[in-house]
Formats: structure tokens, sequence, C-alpha cells
């Protein structure tokens, strides 16, 4: 990867929404709290109230951890809620250049591959638009954490919201799967906030690091579908094929291709023909392709870690 745009892969942390819930039942009672908290009742044996809370609403975007804990302290109090528990927290690495999120796809794709093949996700899709065909958007949603990148400004303007200064959002989300379990392990010796940042700087860490392990088996299941899909295209019996050869193939798909390793390997794969090594040199010499090391991949999940922890830290 170029180094200096390696360089350029930073995010600015912070929580984006999270919801709680209460026992009894919870009411708005000032306007900034009704901005920034949705309330839903939940009737039955026990009533409960579920409430969705931006904090970034109630006055201004929040960058550190001590305004936030004091926010959320405000907005509970003028929800009438003494007693919370998380039930989903999404944390936001946002950038503010308008070039960074279509110039990030591939390195950012890497590491939510890793993440959705480590932990077995298997709701994993990209979005784009219907016209422009520009991506807007990849996430991977599993029953525990998810992981989305978006086209924040893209949104921004579909949404009419002129004051989000953001141009691409990368979010980690905690479900409310993974929270009980984190609420039972806890057994109620440590406080919400405790937890909060132990789930975000501890238990989100582990799981990024486990990806990291898992850059080579993103590669080889990467192939096995690329391989799979070239044999459907250029299949005779194929009357809409729309390459002509191996080479197009991979010029068409090399978002998907991480590695000269794998694009070895692609190569041996689609074209016994030929020597792959040379093929793939070629191909990396007369077009071009990003490529990422070890080194680089630790580099770009360290920013994540760092933009994380400085949110802790202020």
């Amino acid at each position: 990867m170029n180094q200096q745009k390696l360089h350029n892969w930073s995010f600015t942390g912070s929580i984006h929404t999270l919801s709680i819930k209460s026992p009894g039942i919870a009411k708005t009672q000032t306007q900034a709290a009704e901005d920034s908290a949705k309330i839903y009742i939940r009737t039955g044996d026990e009533i409960e109230s579920f409430i969705t809370i931006n904090p970034n609403k109630y006055d201004k975007d929040i960058f550190c951890f001590s305004d936030f804990e004091r926010i959320i302290a405000v907005i509970t109090s003028e929800c009438g809620v003494d007693y919370y528990e998380f039930i989903r927290t999404d944390f936001r690495l946002d950038n503010y250049d308008p070039k960074f999120y279509q110039s990030y796809l591939k390195l950012t794709r890497y590491i939510m591959a890793a993440l959705s093949l480590t932990y077995g996700i298997k709701n994993n899709y990209i979005t784009n638009d219907m016209f422009t065909l520009r991506q807007r958007s990849q996430a991977i949603k599993g029953k525990d954490i998810e992981v989305e990148n978006y086209d924040r400004a893209a949104k921004s303007r579909q949404t009419e919201n002129h004051n989000e200064p953001a141009q691409s959002r990368l979010e980690f989300r905690t479900m409310p799967r993974e929270w009980r379990s984190i609420y039972l392990e806890a057994e109620g010796i440590e406080s919400n906030m405790d937890l909060l940042k132990k789930s975000l700087t501890k238990s989100w860490f582990e799981k990024l690091d486990a990806a990291s392990k898992n850059f080579d088996y993103v590669q080889r299941f990467y192939n096995d579908n690329l391989e799979q899909i070239y044999r459907e295209i250029t299949d005779a019996s194929n009357l809409s094929m729309r390459v002509r050869s191996a080479t197009d193939f991979i010029m068409w798909y090399q978002d998907c291709i991480f590695t000269r390793k794998q694009l070895i390997d692609l190569y041996r794969r689609l074209d016994s023909s030929t020597d792959p090594v040379l093929r793939a040199d070629n191909h990396k010499r007369r077009y071009g392709m990003e490529f990422f090391s070890k080194s680089d991949m630790r580099i770009a999940v360290a920013e994540i870690k760092r933009a994380v922890t400085e949110f802790f830290e202020k």
C-alpha cells in the first residue's frame, strides 16, 4: 500500500448512538432530552422502557468519554431514569475527507471480511447507488456484533442533513446478545460505563486481533468464490458472458484481491496455461493493483485502536 495513503488512514472516534432498557415508564421532561432520546414502552408482566439515545443531539458532538458520561447522566435524568442497562452501543469512526470513503473501501473491506469469517457472520453485503453505481455501504451483521462502513456524505445528502461534517463512517456495534453476555459475566460488579469502556477497548480489540490472524483465510475464501464466479460466467452455455479472459475478470474484481500471493493463486486457478507468477507480476506492472502487506494491516488495525482509545482517554 502506498505509505502516504496509509498515513492518511485516520479516524476520530466517538459514541454514535446507544440503546438502554430501564424498569418502569420513562418520559422525556425537557426539549433537549426529547431531541436526543426516543422511548418505547413495553407492557406486560413487567413494564420496561427501551430508550435509543443519540447523545450528540443533546447539545453538540461529543468527542471525549468524560463529556459522554456527563451528557448520558443528564439525558437519563431528564427521562426519569435512575437505573438502566445497555442493550446496544454503536461506536463511530469518522473521517472528514470527501474522498476517504471511496479511497479506502478495499482496506476497510479486508478488515471487515476478516472479522466476518473469524466470527462466522452470514449476513454480509454491499450496497450501490442505482444510477451512479458508486458504492454506498458495506456491512457485516451478526447476532453479537455488527460493523458497517458507509458513505456518510451520501447519506447526509439523502436525508438532507446539512449539519453532519463526517464524510465517511465506520461503525462498530455491540448488539443485544453480546450485551447480555457482558452483564452476565460482570455479575453486577462493574458500572455501565466501565463495561462500555471494557467492551470497546478490550473485547473489540481482542476481536480485531483474532481477525488479523485470518487475513490469509480471507484471501483463500475470496479466491474460492471468484473461481466459481469465473467458471460460471465463462461457461460455454452462458449467453451473457461479460469477460473475455482471466485478466479482464481480475480487473473487474480487483477490489477483492488484497495481496500478490492471492493474485498469483487466482491466476493459477483461472488459467493454468501460463506461469501464474509471471502473469500476476505483469498484471501488477501493467494495470496496477493495491496490495496490503502484513505491516500495512498492523498499522491499519492499530489506527482503529488508537482512535477508540483516544476517545476514552480524553
